[in-house]
């Protein structure tokens, strides 16, 4: 394992001039519950899969809560995107079955069928594989991603309150402070 860039600055550069013949990934992992503000500057994941490619290495995007919605066209900015991370080119995808899916607590790995085998493959998967009531919540939970953004929004409570406007939420927080002080 190579540790790339900085804290606050990694370019795809940095990432292309640690790829040696012994590399076997470059992995991106998202912040998703800190943010690094003022002089920073981080590779796009369209940059690493070309690193990547360039060097015959897959990329893999730890993206943390799965959001399978845009939400930046809703005005809510910063969430990767799972579409865009397998668009982009990388090999695998892993994120939260739970978080902004919106399914059971788990973990989901996308991509390439040959290397998500491999992680099958893998003595650990046996240990951490999900149970069968994991495997029907999240199927149901996919399910409504194929009916569309709109009915997916309306029907997963989480991205309904991601989306909630301001004055929801402080209607919300009346009826708690009402209900807590009695």
């Amino acid at each position: 394992m190579k540790a790339v860039g900085t804290t606050n600055r990694t370019r795809a550069r940095d990432y292309d001039e640690a790829c040696s013949s012994d590399s076997g990934m470059i992995l991106k992992v998202h912040t998703s519950n800190y943010k690094v503000v003022g002089f920073t500057e981080e590779a796009e994941i369209s940059e690493l899969c070309a690193v990547g490619k360039t060097h015959g290495v897959p990329v893999v995007h730890d993206m943390g809560s799965g959001c399978m919605v845009d939400l930046a066209s809703r005005g809510l900015r910063g969430e990767s995107w799972v579409r865009d991370s397998l668009e982009s080119g990388c090999a695998l995808v892993c994120f939260s079955g739970d978080k902004l899916l919106g399914g059971p607590q788990a973990g989901i790995i996308a991509g390439s069928a040959d290397l998500v085998q491999k992680c099958r493959k893998h003595p650990l998967y046996r240990a951490m594989r999900p149970g069968r009531m994991t495997y029907i919540a999240l199927e149901q939970t996919l399910r409504i991603y194929l009916r569309g953004e709109e009915e997916s929004i309306q029907s997963i409570p989480s991205l309904r309150r991601v989306l909630d406007t301001p004055e929801t939420l402080k209607e919300r927080q009346g009826k708690l402070h009402h209900d807590l002080s009695r």
